[in-house]
């Protein structure tokens, strides 16, 4: 199967599961949303050749806790803290992904990040209740996740850096659309923005290999 074959059943499937979600077809949202997911592993194994193995390997482990975060949150609300925990992993793992063989850090960059995030957070304070600290400590590890995707472009410059750069500031974007409907907000087009763009970023990652 060819890259473009992989990245149009991709499209295909989160297509659906969006589909399933506006039209509450629970099983349809419960098979595509994971099945997208799956097929982005496949393509990130499949076309992951003359790149850092560490790099790979770490984003693939992202990918797998991606998976298992994604399950819970299609689950009823009290699965939500399983599934935010799941996700900290995997950004946990970006993390150490996005750092591998940068040498300069550019901290300068790492105000407007913070700023952009602390004003979400800020948004959301009031209905946190006893996830304040939880959602912080989420907060900042999604906030170095963005810096050092920046980081990393800024010390290649090439394609592969790129899509990193683009897969961790698309992350920032679903997150933030996440957390607006779940804590503060519900509107009817947060779950194509959350998905569009969460879809969007693992699938760029993926071709970041």
């Amino acid at each position: 199967m060819n890259l473009l074959t992989i990245i149009i059943l991709i499209g295909l499937s989160a297509i659906f599961t969006i589909f399933g979600k506006y039209a509450k077809q629970r099983y349809i949202h419960y098979v595509f949303k994971p099945l997208t997911m799956i097929l982005i592993i496949y393509l990130a194994i499949a076309s992951g050749v003359n790149v850092n193995n560490s790099y790979k390997y770490l984003i693939l482990s992202a990918f797998i806790f991606s998976l298992i975060g994604d399950i819970f949150l299609m689950l009823p609300n009290h699965k939500l803290i399983k599934g935010l925990f799941f996700f900290l992993i995997a950004h946990i793992l970006y993390v150490f992904a996005f750092i591998q063989n940068v040498e300069t850090y550019y901290y300068i960059i790492l105000i407007p990040v913070l700023i952009y995030t602390t004003i979400i957070y800020r948004l959301l304070y009031d209905k946190l209740n006893k996830l304040r600290i939880p959602v912080l400590f989420y907060v900042i590890i999604i906030s170095i996740m963005g810096w050092l995707a920046v980081n990393r472009y800024l010390n290649f410059q090439d394609v592969k850096s790129l899509c990193t750069l683009m897969g961790g500031s698309l992350f920032l974007v679903s997150d933030s659309v996440l957390a607006i409907n779940r804590f503060k907000k519900q509107f009817k087009s947060s779950e194509i923005m959350i998905l569009g763009t969460y879809f969007s970023a693992q699938l760029i990652l993926a071709l970041s290999i």
